[in-house]
């Protein structure tokens, strides 16, 4: 966690897409960096506590549905969840814990915009995921950066707050 925008920027963009998709595994990770239980884990920017002080927000983008296939050997294992499984049981396991994880966050008042950006998206999850109607957004090359200011703009929003 940071507010250097310029690593931050670097950081972005030297990501890569490759791989399977693991929508539980990306929500986790999320609400592992949002979550004042997982403070210990940062050395910095350690995540305030949630309330009224501190709004937290998600935008949860995926291009796929929930993968939790072995990859080319057993050695390159990308599965965790079910032991030497490749059936879409094991997808449903996932996507149960994609939806708790979800719930969870929102319980504790974490508010997630989600985002398709392809025709392969888990739209009926990911929209289930997200914070309700207007948190959902289905996005392409050429509208993916409006997107973001939309979701940006709407963020500023319910931070102001205006008083007498």
């Amino acid at each position: 966690m940071s507010g250097d925008l310029a690593a931050l920027t670097t950081v972005v963009d030297g990501l890569t897409s490759e791989g399977s998709t693991r929508l539980d595994a990306g929500m986790l990770a999320g609400w592992y960096t949002l979550s004042p239980r997982w403070a210990k884990a940062w050395e910095t920017g350690q995540p305030l506590e949630y309330g009224k002080t501190a709004k937290k927000y998600v935008v949860f983008m995926t291009d796929g549905g929930m993968n939790v296939k072995y990859g080319p050997s057993d050695t390159d294992k990308l599965d965790w969840l079910c032991d030497k499984e490749r059936t879409s049981a094991c997808n449903k396991i996932a996507v149960n814990a994609l939806l708790s994880t979800c719930s969870k966050m929102k319980t504790a008042g974490i508010k997630i915009y989600s985002i398709s950006y392809s025709n392969d998206a888990d739209v009926t999850n990911i929209r289930d995921c997200s914070s309700g109607t207007g948190y959902y957004y289905s996005a392409s090359v050429s509208s993916i950066e409006a997107v973001y200011k939309k979701i940006a703009e709407e963020v500023v929003v319910q931070a102001l707050r205006l008083s007498r």
